[in-house]
Protein backbone atom coordinates (compact mmCIF):
# COMPACT_ATOMS: atom_id res chain seq x y z
CA UNK A 1 0.00 0.00 0.00
CA UNK A 2 1.28 3.81 -0.63
CA UNK A 3 0.22 6.77 -0.12
CA UNK A 4 -0.89 10.25 -2.16
CA UNK A 5 1.44 13.54 -1.65
CA UNK A 6 -0.35 14.43 1.19
CA UNK A 7 -0.50 11.40 3.35
CA UNK A 8 -4.21 10.61 3.81
CA UNK A 9 -5.17 8.50 1.39
CA UNK A 10 -4.20 5.29 0.71
CA UNK A 11 -3.61 4.18 -3.00
CA UNK A 12 -3.40 0.23 -4.49
CA UNK A 13 -2.11 0.15 -8.20
CA UNK A 14 -4.68 -2.90 -8.19
CA UNK A 15 -7.64 -1.43 -7.78
CA UNK A 16 -6.87 0.67 -10.43
CA UNK A 17 -5.63 -1.90 -12.77
CA UNK A 18 -8.93 -4.15 -11.42
CA UNK A 19 -10.99 -1.31 -12.89
CA UNK A 20 -9.46 -0.70 -16.07
CA UNK A 21 -9.07 -4.60 -16.79
CA UNK A 22 -12.91 -4.53 -16.38
CA UNK A 23 -14.10 -1.93 -18.90
CA UNK A 24 -11.27 -2.38 -21.27
CA UNK A 25 -12.70 -5.80 -21.84
CA UNK A 26 -13.58 -6.53 -25.62
CA UNK A 27 -16.77 -8.25 -26.20
CA UNK A 28 -17.85 -10.66 -28.92
CA UNK A 29 -20.17 -8.63 -31.32
CA UNK A 30 -21.49 -12.34 -32.59
CA UNK A 31 -24.23 -14.20 -30.89
CA UNK A 32 -22.84 -17.45 -29.02
CA UNK A 33 -19.17 -16.48 -29.70
CA UNK A 34 -19.10 -15.12 -25.52
CA UNK A 35 -16.35 -17.10 -23.80
CA UNK A 36 -16.15 -17.98 -20.45
CA UNK A 37 -13.89 -14.73 -19.33
CA UNK A 38 -15.97 -12.66 -21.11
CA UNK A 39 -19.60 -14.05 -20.09
CA UNK A 40 -22.01 -11.25 -18.01
CA UNK A 41 -21.50 -11.30 -14.55
CA UNK A 42 -22.14 -9.19 -11.62
CA UNK A 43 -19.44 -5.84 -11.17
CA UNK A 44 -16.98 -6.65 -7.69
CA UNK A 45 -18.34 -3.16 -6.41
CA UNK A 46 -21.47 -0.97 -6.44
CA UNK A 47 -21.83 1.76 -8.91
CA UNK A 48 -21.98 5.37 -7.19
CA UNK A 49 -24.76 7.24 -8.18
CA UNK A 50 -24.86 10.01 -9.73
CA UNK A 51 -24.95 12.76 -7.00
CA UNK A 52 -21.91 10.38 -5.65
CA UNK A 53 -19.85 10.31 -8.95
CA UNK A 54 -20.57 13.90 -9.48
CA UNK A 55 -19.59 14.89 -6.19
CA UNK A 56 -16.44 13.04 -6.32
CA UNK A 57 -15.57 14.91 -9.35
CA UNK A 58 -16.03 18.04 -7.48
CA UNK A 59 -13.70 16.92 -5.08
CA UNK A 60 -10.84 16.87 -8.17
CA UNK A 61 -11.98 19.64 -9.31
CA UNK A 62 -10.83 21.52 -5.78
CA UNK A 63 -7.67 20.10 -6.43
CA UNK A 64 -7.06 22.59 -8.93
CA UNK A 65 -7.48 25.35 -6.61
CA UNK A 66 -4.31 27.66 -5.55
CA UNK A 67 -6.06 29.13 -2.45
CA UNK A 68 -4.23 28.85 0.70
CA UNK A 69 -7.43 29.23 3.15
CA UNK A 70 -9.51 26.35 1.53
CA UNK A 71 -10.24 24.52 -1.67
CA UNK A 72 -13.17 24.15 -3.28
CA UNK A 73 -14.77 22.37 -6.59
CA UNK A 74 -18.26 23.09 -8.50
CA UNK A 75 -19.73 20.66 -10.65
CA UNK A 76 -22.98 21.78 -12.27
CA UNK A 77 -24.79 19.31 -14.48
CA UNK A 78 -28.31 19.18 -16.64
CA UNK A 79 -30.01 15.47 -17.42
CA UNK A 80 -27.40 14.09 -15.68
CA UNK A 81 -24.58 15.37 -18.02
CA UNK A 82 -21.77 18.01 -16.68
CA UNK A 83 -22.05 21.36 -18.07
CA UNK A 84 -20.03 23.54 -16.25
CA UNK A 85 -16.86 23.00 -13.77
CA UNK A 86 -15.05 26.08 -11.06
CA UNK A 87 -13.24 26.43 -8.43
CA UNK A 88 -12.11 28.79 -6.06
CA UNK A 89 -9.18 31.41 -7.34
CA UNK A 90 -7.82 34.51 -8.76
CA UNK A 91 -8.73 35.40 -11.99
CA UNK A 92 -6.91 34.62 -15.06
CA UNK A 93 -3.62 36.97 -15.22
CA UNK A 94 -4.06 37.89 -11.26
CA UNK A 95 -2.21 36.84 -9.22
CA UNK A 96 -3.03 34.18 -7.14
CA UNK A 97 -2.94 33.00 -3.50
CA UNK A 98 -0.15 30.31 -3.67
CA UNK A 99 1.92 32.72 -5.60
CA UNK A 100 1.14 36.40 -3.52
CA UNK A 101 -0.66 34.86 -0.43
CA UNK A 102 -4.29 35.60 0.32
CA UNK A 103 -6.02 39.03 0.97
CA UNK A 104 -8.12 38.71 3.56
CA UNK A 105 -11.31 40.34 4.44
CA UNK A 106 -11.27 41.96 8.08
CA UNK A 107 -14.72 41.89 8.70
CA UNK A 108 -15.88 38.84 6.79
CA UNK A 109 -12.71 36.74 7.19
CA UNK A 110 -12.82 34.80 3.38
CA UNK A 111 -10.32 35.71 1.07
CA UNK A 112 -11.24 38.67 -1.47
CA UNK A 113 -8.54 37.70 -3.70
CA UNK A 114 -10.33 34.49 -5.07
CA UNK A 115 -13.64 34.35 -6.84
CA UNK A 116 -15.83 31.54 -5.37
CA UNK A 117 -15.68 27.79 -7.01
CA UNK A 118 -19.42 28.28 -7.58
CA UNK A 119 -19.36 31.69 -9.22
CA UNK A 120 -16.30 30.41 -11.78
CA UNK A 121 -18.70 27.54 -12.77
CA UNK A 122 -21.89 29.72 -13.04
CA UNK A 123 -19.64 32.41 -15.23
CA UNK A 124 -18.26 29.88 -17.74
CA UNK A 125 -21.69 28.96 -18.38
CA UNK A 126 -22.70 32.06 -18.92
CA UNK A 127 -19.82 33.30 -21.22
CA UNK A 128 -20.09 30.05 -23.13
CA UNK A 129 -24.20 30.29 -23.58
CA UNK A 130 -25.31 27.41 -21.49
CA UNK A 131 -28.71 28.14 -19.54
CA UNK A 132 -28.58 26.71 -16.45
CA UNK A 133 -32.70 26.51 -15.42
CA UNK A 134 -33.69 23.15 -13.73
CA UNK A 135 -29.80 22.25 -13.08
CA UNK A 136 -28.06 20.76 -10.28
CA UNK A 137 -24.96 22.19 -8.18
CA UNK A 138 -22.54 20.11 -6.63
CA UNK A 139 -20.21 21.66 -4.56
CA UNK A 140 -17.98 20.55 -1.61
CA UNK A 141 -18.58 23.12 0.58
CA UNK A 142 -21.93 24.92 1.17
CA UNK A 143 -22.34 28.14 -0.48
CA UNK A 144 -21.49 31.39 0.99
CA UNK A 145 -24.83 34.45 1.20
CA UNK A 146 -23.43 35.79 -1.93
CA UNK A 147 -23.01 32.68 -4.16
CA UNK A 148 -26.31 31.85 -2.78
CA UNK A 149 -28.09 34.89 -4.64
CA UNK A 150 -25.82 33.69 -7.68
CA UNK A 151 -27.31 30.47 -7.77
CA UNK A 152 -30.51 31.55 -6.91
CA UNK A 153 -30.44 33.95 -10.11
CA UNK A 154 -28.91 31.78 -12.24
CA UNK A 155 -32.01 29.12 -12.22
CA UNK A 156 -30.37 26.47 -10.65
CA UNK A 157 -32.88 24.39 -8.95
CA UNK A 158 -30.94 21.73 -6.59
CA UNK A 159 -27.92 22.20 -5.02
CA UNK A 160 -26.07 19.44 -3.15
CA UNK A 161 -22.78 20.00 -1.28
CA UNK A 162 -20.55 17.96 1.06
CA UNK A 163 -19.51 19.82 3.82
CA UNK A 164 -20.98 22.95 5.41
CA UNK A 165 -19.87 26.35 5.33
CA UNK A 166 -18.98 28.34 8.97
CA UNK A 167 -21.95 30.21 7.81
CA UNK A 168 -25.44 27.93 7.58
CA UNK A 169 -27.92 30.89 6.99
CA UNK A 170 -27.16 30.50 3.43
CA UNK A 171 -28.61 26.86 2.91
CA UNK A 172 -31.74 27.86 4.89
CA UNK A 173 -31.91 31.17 2.22
CA UNK A 174 -31.97 28.71 -0.71
CA UNK A 175 -34.14 26.78 0.77
CA UNK A 176 -36.01 29.88 1.33
CA UNK A 177 -35.99 30.36 -2.41
CA UNK A 178 -37.66 26.94 -3.40
CA UNK A 179 -33.89 25.25 -4.09
CA UNK A 180 -33.60 21.80 -3.49
CA UNK A 181 -30.93 21.80 -0.68
CA UNK A 182 -29.23 17.66 -0.28
CA UNK A 183 -26.52 17.05 2.65
CA UNK A 184 -24.61 14.16 0.64
CA UNK A 185 -22.26 12.98 3.51
CA UNK A 186 -20.63 10.32 0.40
CA UNK A 187 -17.62 11.58 -1.59
CA UNK A 188 -14.58 10.61 -3.08
CA UNK A 189 -13.33 8.70 0.32
CA UNK A 190 -16.47 6.38 0.67
CA UNK A 191 -16.40 5.72 -2.91
CA UNK A 192 -12.52 4.58 -2.53
CA UNK A 193 -13.63 2.64 0.88
CA UNK A 194 -16.58 0.98 -0.50
CA UNK A 195 -14.98 -0.43 -3.45
CA UNK A 196 -11.79 -2.20 -0.96
CA UNK A 197 -15.14 -3.83 1.37
CA UNK A 198 -16.51 -5.16 -1.99
CA UNK A 199 -13.53 -5.75 -4.59
CA UNK A 200 -10.07 -6.59 -4.07
CA UNK A 201 -9.19 -7.39 -0.75
CA UNK A 202 -4.97 -7.92 -1.77
CA UNK A 203 -3.83 -4.49 -0.88
CA UNK A 204 -6.17 -4.06 2.23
Amino acid sequence: MSETNNGSQPVCPDVFKTLITHHTQLRSVFPGETTGALAPRPLPFNRPSFDQMYMAIAEIVALRSTCLRGQVGAVITKDTRVVSIGYNGAPSKIGQCDQYGCIVDSEKGGCIRTIHAEQNAIAYASRVGIPLENATLYVTISPCIDCAKLIIASGIKRLVYLQEYRNSYALEYLRLSGLEVEHLNYGLNAIYNEYYSQGTSECR
